[in-house]
């Protein structure tokens, strides 16, 4: 089969700007500039046509595609580190659901189809009346797997552990996947705590009215907000030694707790909201 250098390049320059537009839409759930995407995209073309026509060894296109996917990565959504590795996984694993997807709805199709894989980079050499149809139906089926399997993610409940000054508490907490709130300095990602249990972990005996008068017993940083509504808004954070979730053997330290003075159930079901970025 003759692989056209041009072809291979569009088809996977749309390829990964859809790609990257799943990951801005489902899984940061935050824009990005779209300039950004478009040259990360531009990478992920660069990268297929010299993984496919370039001679270069067999065990140099893996570390080729993960490097060129970091970069992609990093283009489009970050400024600075953030959670570039997280990311990158996503980029992989839907480049895989699309390459399967493709293929499956290639041989339903029952088209007489040249493909061509090489390192998870797809070839297809398909009528254009074919091709058009199977690239929408393949994204459309991804992009609705995706939001499923975010769906059940965004229900999820866990028993988390706060550590902070030698003390712990444990409460229940709701994953909450519209919780992407990060400090700007620091770029930490920030998971709320009602006052009311925050109290038995720093040792505090006042109320959340005199908190900044009581600056002495805990460092707290200020994180602006901007709420449903459209409103802004301040969250006072404390940084905690370390954040615990057993159910999913996952633990951060040095994260950030932001307080909040009121009931984030209303029937008392969780005490806490688990930042996005945390699992």
């Amino acid at each position: 089969m003759i692989v056209y250098a041009d072809v291979l390049f569009l088809i996977n320059f749309i390829s990964s700007y859809i790609m990257l537009r799943l990951i801005e839409c489902i899984i940061l759930k935050r824009r990005a500039k779209t300039v950004r995407i478009i040259i990360a995209a531009a990478v992920g073309g660069i990268a297929s046509v010299t993984v496919f026509c370039a001679d270069i060894p067999y065990a140099l296109l893996l570390p080729i595609k993960t490097l060129s996917a970091v970069i992609m990565v990093f283009t489009a959504f970050f400024n600075r580190g953030g959670h570039i590795l997280h990311t990158v996984l996503w980029l992989f694993a839907l480049s895989g659901m699309t390459v399967a997807a493709a293929m499956l709805l290639a041989m339903l199709l029952g088209n007489e189809t040249g493909v061509l894989v090489k390192c998870g980079t797809i070839y297809f050499d398909l009528p254009s009346g074919v091709f058009l149809p199977l690239f929408i139906l393949s994204y459309a089926a991804v992009a609705l797997f995706m939001k499923i399997l975010q769906n059940r993610r965004a229900k999820r409940r866990y028993s988390v552990t706060i550590s902070y000054g030698g003390k712990k508490i444990t409460v229940p907490a709701l994953f909450d996947s519209g919780n992407l709130l990060r400090d700007p300095l620091s770029g930490k990602c920030v998971s709320v705590l009602e006052w009311d249990k925050a109290k038995e972990l720093i040792g505090a005996d006042y109320g959340f009215d005199t908190l900044l008068e009581h600056t002495g017993d805990v460092i707290l940083r200020a994180v602006p907000y901007r709420g449903i509504n459209g409103a802004d808004g301040i969250i006072y954070a404390f940084t905690a030694d370390e954040m615990e979730i057993p159910e999913e053997r996952k633990s951060a330290e040095n994260t950030l707790i932001g307080l909040y003075n009121g009931r984030l159930s209303p029937d008392g079901e969780y005490n806490a909201l688990v930042n996005s970025a945390l699992l």
